[in-house]
Formats: structure tokens, sequence, C-alpha cells
């Protein structure tokens, strides 16, 4: 699929970079950006809410940035790797970002269907 709409959008838009859609991860695999994202509960309470997960982030992880910022990078690690490193640059920090959105999300979504115990 990819290839089909890479293929699509140069057939249209020839003066443009490729897309970034499926970039090699921490193991060198092709993988597609979407399936990078997954929520997952975390066994933090603090990174359920904006202003705890974006402390996380700034205390817990160094930004590097990327050698040419024009250019993507020739990689994107998974959020659990960036956690590893404790490192990433504009494209791991906003992976990571959205997953703790899609967190949030479906803590909401629990939460909204099965109400804490009082």
């Amino acid at each position: 699929m990819q290839r089909i709409l890479e293929g699509s959008l140069f057939t249209f838009y020839r003066d443009r970079k490729p897309l970034f859609l499926a970039p090699p991860n921490e193991f060198n695999i092709e993988k597609l950006v979407c399936t990078t994202l997954r929520p997952t509960l975390l066994p933090y309470k603090e990174l359920y809410d904006w202003d705890g997960a974006a402390q996380f982030v700034s205390d817990y992880l160094s930004y590097v940035p990327l050698e040419c910022p024009n250019e993507l990078p020739e990689s994107l690690f998974s959020p659990t790797e960036v956690l590893r490193r404790q490192k990433g640059n504009c494209f791991d920090f906003s992976t990571y970002y959205v997953l703790f959105c899609l967190e949030l999300v479906m803590m909401l979504t629990v939460f909204a269907v099965m109400p804490p115990e009082k």
C-alpha cells in the first residue's frame, strides 16, 4: 500500500520529497508510522494528564536536534526505545506526545464506561 500511495503522489507531485510513511525502526525494519503508535496503559498515574505528560518528557528525555533540520530523519524509533535511550529528536518527541494523547483518550473512555468506585 505504501508503494502504491507513493507512486500515486509522485505521478501528481514530481517535485516533492518522498513521504515519511515507513522509516526504519531501531531494528532497521521498515515500519509504518501508524503502527508505531498504539495506546498502552502505563503504571504511572502522573502521565495521565497533560501537565504530567509534558513534565515527564521535559524532565526525563533529552532533546537532540536533527543534523539537517529541513530533512527527515533516517529512522523513527519506537516510544519504548526512546524511553530506553532517554533522548530523541523532534519526530521521536512527537511520537511520544501522540502516544500520551492516545493513552489519555483510552483512560477517559475507560472512566466514561466504568467510573471509579467511591
